[in-house]
Formats: structure tokens, C-alpha cells, sequence
């Protein structure tokens, strides 16, 4: 008897392996999806992994930007100035007739600071307290990014305005 009982298992479960297998169907084969971007430059240089994430998404945004297929292009033109917003800033690119970008100015207020520079400014002002923030970079396509944070802090009644770079070393 139970030598029955494991062979009716064994052809239950065989007959669910040929199931598996019948002929006609086929697993489903998807091509492999190339992510790229004609302002990968742009990316390169000017996209800062510890930036505050908005930032980040925006000026992604930008680099992956289709401008042949936007309703601004035209082909009589030869550059094309556009504005990227978010609630905490805006990127101001011009991009030539090929959709590479030539220069960007972007400005962000009120954003989060990146570790780096919260904390140097807590080791160089200790006792101070951040009252705004804002964050700028400029973009040329043959040139240096540069990108500064400037931070208003506060002490009792004073003020003071101060410049860092995304290491945090004050300018």
C-alpha cells in the first residue's frame, strides 16, 4: 500500500513538471534598453550625488531632455533657450540646433545642504544657526562647473552671509 501511495505522488507530480514544458510556448525575449542622454557632459560635470534630491532629479530632467522632439524646437534656429523649474528652483539652459546643452545657470533656494558643508559650517561657526540656504551653478560646455552654496546664518543679532564649495571649504 505504500508503495502505491509514492508512486501515485511521483506521477502527480511528474505530470505537473511536463506541464512546464508543452510544445508551442515560448518564454517572451525583451531587448536590452540602452539609456543614454547627448548631454552626458552636462551630467557628468554638473550633477552633484550629494546634492539635495530635488536638485539632482531637476538637472537630470535637463540632461535627458529631448529637444528635437519638444514642441520649442525649431529648425530655422540655432539655439534655443529653455527654463527648467521646481518648486525650490530653476535651470536656465540653452541648448544649440543638435540639443547639446552650451551653458546652464541654475539657482535653488532653500534646499537642503549636503553633509559636508553642514558640517564645516557647524566647525567654523560654532553657536551659529542656518537661516536660509541657496545653492547656484554655472555651466559652460567648454569650462569649469562651478557650484556654490550660500548660507545666511545668525548668532543672537547678527548675520552673516557665507560662501562654500559642495566640500564645504568657504570661498
Amino acid at each position: 500500500m505504500k508503495k502505491i501511495i509514492i508512486g501515485l505522488m511521483f506521477i502527480g507530480l511528474a505530470s505537473q513538471v511536463q506541464a512546464q514544458f508543452e510544445e508551442g510556448v515560448h518564454g517572451i525575449h525583451l531587448k536590452p534598453v540602452e539609456i543614454t542622454t547627448i548631454n552626458l557632459n552636462y551630467a557628468n560635470k554638473v550633477i552633484d550625488n550629494n546634492a539635495a534630491t530635488g536638485i539632482i532629479n531637476l538637472q537630470k530632467e535637463v540632461a535627458t531632455f529631448d529637444l528635437k522632439a519638444s514642441e520649442w524646437y525649431d529648425e530655422e534656429s540655432l539655439v534655443f533657450p529653455l527654463k527648467f523649474e521646481y518648486r525650490h528652483g530653476k535651470i536656465f539652459a540653452t541648448f544649440n540646433e543638435d540639443g547639446i546643452i552650451l551653458r546652464s545657470i541654475e539657482k535653488f533656494k532653500d534646499i537642503a545642504l549636503p553633509f559636508a558643508v553642514r558640517s564645516n559650517i557647524k566647525k567654523l561657526y560654532p553657536n551659529w544657526s542656518l537661516k536660509k540656504t541657496s545653492y547656484e551653478v554655472s555651466y559652460h560646455l567648454e569650462e569649469d562647473v562651478e557650484r556654490i552654496y550660500y548660507v545666511q546664518i545668525v548668532r543672537d543679532k547678527q548675520k552673516k552671509i557665507i560662501s562654500l564649495d559642495t566640500s564645504g571649504r568657504e570661498l
